[in-house]
């Protein structure tokens, strides 16, 4: 009975191609009876005495073609006993965010800012991650822990916008000590995680 619930198709719409073969071979049968347009106007035993008896062996062409044409359409539906996950089900893993937040980001060449955009970017990133674990270290000369990884993506969105080279305590692009941090965060996650980079190079 499990196995059954499991069986699904992940393509059903493609077994909407059966049906014209179906109706082909509907006609088909209605097709091959001679005595179709007799049966309502004559006793059905003088019919069958009357009718010319045959070994029953003739051309099956026709129902292998629709055997054929199903069992191509049953394939291409594909037919699978385990569903696929959901691209849409909740991730409990952790993703941190690592802002880069050095000098060379406040460059207005990606209007207004470098710096700007990424904040665009990480707050689109927590508006999808709604209810998932997101965490934000910020980077420069040095690493630092600004959120763990919260459910409440909102406040890293807003944290985010508090990011600025101006209260990093040393300049630079130390990338590796953010890979660290983010690395004994993830590991304390019993759900593991990963990290995303959010800088200019």
């Amino acid at each position: 009975m499990e196995s059954l619930i499991r069986f699904h198709f992940l393509r059903p719409e493609w077994l909407l191609l059966a049906l014209p073969a179906l109706g082909v071979w509907w006609i088909w049968r209605r097709s091959q009876d001679p005595l179709r347009g007799w049966r309502d106007q004559m006793d059905p035993e003088l019919l069958s005495a009357l009718a010319i008896q045959h070994d029953g062996r003739g051309d099956h062409s026709a129902q292998w073609l629709l055997v054929g044409w199903l069992l191509a359409v049953i394939a291409i539906a594909g037919p699978a006993w385990r569903p696929e996950p959901s691209p849409f089900a909740e991730d409990a893993s952790a993703l941190m965010i690592l802002l880069k937040a050095d000098a060379s980001m406040e460059q207005k060449d990606l209007a207004p800012s470098r710096l700007e955009r990424a904040r665009l970017k990480i707050a689109d990133l927590a508006e999808a991650r709604k209810g998932q674990p997101l965490g934000l270290i910020a980077y420069a000369g040095s690493a630092h822990l600004v959120l763990p990884p919260t459910k409440d993506t909102a406040v890293v969105a807003q944290m985010a916008t508090e990011i600025g080279p101006e209260i990093m305590p040393v300049p630079g692009d130390r990338l590796d000590l953010a890979m660290t941090l983010a690395g004994e965060l993830i590991a304390e996650k019993a759900g593991g995680g990963s990290m995303v980079i959010v800088a200019d190079a």
